[in-house]
């Protein structure tokens, strides 16, 4: 696997190492089934922390682009994933669209409800935002501490 780290570009290590890995098992560089380096192989091999390894298969098996087996090693996921567009290529909505072949719900009368569902974003309406704005206030007024 030909993987190389630019030290002038300003992306993550870890997304360019991403990006590279995604873009080969999309253009058939690296087929369904085969394995995939060991981390701390590839790791030592371009001269990173493993755990950026880590965090680049883990990625890569969260989204089906490969798949782990444990002791056995990492392997690409042999479906048809391996033929999807890279990431950069997808619109927003259609990473939400339905995929061919599913049923959009179980319930056929089922109706949105407009929810926001996904992890990690706040409802804001929940927020305190009049006590934060008196603390933020009592803390402007206060003296500066801890400088001379």
């Amino acid at each position: 696997m030909d993987l190389f780290i630019d030290p002038t570009q300003p992306r993550a290590i870890t997304r360019s190492l991403y990006d590279q890995i995604r873009t080969a098992i999309a253009s058939g560089r690296i087929t369904a089934g085969e394995q995939m380096p060991p981390s701390r192989q590839l790791a030592q091999e371009l001269g990173v922390a493993r755990q950026t390894i880590a965090t680049v298969y883990g990625r890569l098996t969260a989204e089906g682009h490969v798949i782990g087996r444990g002791a056995a090693g990492t392997f690409v996921a042999p479906t048809a994933d391996a033929h999807r567009p890279a990431r950069a290529d997808r619109t927003r909505s259609s990473a939400l669209a339905p995929r061919p072949g599913l049923p959009e719900t179980a319930d056929p009368e089922f109706q949105p409800t407009g929810l926001d569902l996904r992890s990690g974003t706040p409802d804001l309406a929940l927020f305190p935002h009049v006590a934060w704005r008196r603390a933020v206030l009592a803390a402007a007024h206060q003296p500066p501490s801890g400088y001379g």
